[in-house]
């Protein structure tokens, strides 16, 4: 799906550059599957590099061993809400049969409390007072910083890979931990306590819509309008089928980025629902897909319409509240695709 909306090079290993990329990053990790808590030995090999860091740290009031305790504080919160909430069901359920969209928003639930919460530590304030007097807000503006420190040529640890990843997965990595963090500061001031909070474990957010718009989580009851792709064949002419997902908000705000779209986070808004299906031709490796748009309002198709009509890769058709967006296709692969999705 990535290499179809152009997010990744030809040839770019996924599974590897995740690996590489959260491998480096890495101080600790909570395990819901074995309930575990594992913190990654730092002091056993320490190289020039990092002691170079460590004195820069020092000089700015800051130090690695402070990191230690913000990575413990946020992972314990992991490991308390694993006694308390279901998250080895939750993350099982979504390793299986969740959209990208749903695993997204259920993560930013879970990071975005982990994170709330290390950020009211290092506010030093009581226990019994916890995040009475911390607000996150500015989600958008927080990820702007981060990603400003990782491309400064001062090595700060562990953002070199950061800086080279595909901005997708920059975005990925920053998402639950930020916008998840303004959701849950979000819950935690609609009560004097963490009863809102609490209580989304049991309901958890289901798209990314209600963890960038936290409104549409709180008093928005209704459900997306997921499109229907059954009609759709499976096989179109040399095309094979390779997926279906959904990506919500938050992946077409990456392809509207990633393509150059001035204004992609509002060109996304009124976003209601979406179904993106990859098709690959066998005897040549090329990769195709058709993406249906569902939108709140026809104002709302319009404006992103007209933001995608100047140098966007793709093809696009809206009509009324319903966009269908397409790249790859021969063309009597595509209107054949086209019918049986506007029938």
């Amino acid at each position: 799906m990535l290499r179809a909306l152009q997010l990744v090079p030809e040839g770019f290993e996924v599974r590897a550059f995740l690996e590489k990329l959260l491998t480096s990053q890495v101080a600790g990790v909570y395990d819901p599957v074995v309930d575990q808590f594992f913190l990654v030995d730092t002091a056993s090999e320490v190289s020039l590099r990092d002691r170079v860091v460590e004195k820069m740290l020092k000089r700015a009031g800051l130090s690695t061993a402070g990191q230690i305790s913000v990575v413990t504080i946020h992972e314990l919160d992991h490991a308390l809400g694993g006694q308390h909430f279901r998250l080895k069901e939750i993350f099982a359920e979504a390793s299986h049969d969740w959209s990208t969209d749903r695993t997204m928003a259920a993560q930013a639930l879970v990071e975005g409390d982990a994170t709330f919460v290390m950020i009211d530590h290092q506010n030093k304030t009581s226990s019994l007072l916890a995040g009475e007097s911390t607000y996150v807000q500015g989600a958008d503006t927080m990820a702007k910083m981060v990603g400003m420190m990782a491309a400064f040529p001062i090595p700060l640890p562990g953002m070199g890979d950061f800086g080279d990843a595909p901005l997708y997965f920059q975005k990925g990595l920053m998402f639950p931990y930020f916008n998840g963090a303004e959701l849950v500061s979000t819950l935690r001031h609609q009560t004097d306590n963490w009863a809102a909070v609490n209580t989304a474990y049991g309901m958890l957010p289901t798209t990314t819509e209600q963890i960038l718009h936290p409104e549409t989580y709180l008093y928005a009851a209704r459900e997306p309008r997921t499109p229907d792709l059954s009609s759709v064949p499976k096989t179109v002419g040399p095309w094979k089928w390779v997926v279906d997902d959904t990506g919500g908000e938050f992946l077409l705000r990456i392809v509207l980025e990633q393509h150059g779209v001035e204004g992609f986070a509002e060109a996304a808004e009124g976003w209601d629902g979406d179904r993106i299906r990859v098709y690959r031709k066998g005897s040549t490796d090329e990769l195709a897909f058709v993406w249906v748009l569902h939108w709140d309002t026809k104002l709302d198709a319009q404006e992103f319409h007209q933001a995608i009509i100047t140098d966007f890769p793709f093809q696009a058709e809206t009509r009324e509240t319903q966009t269908v967006l397409w790249s790859g296709f021969d063309q009597p692969s595509f209107q054949l695709v086209k019918s049986k999705i506007l029938s």
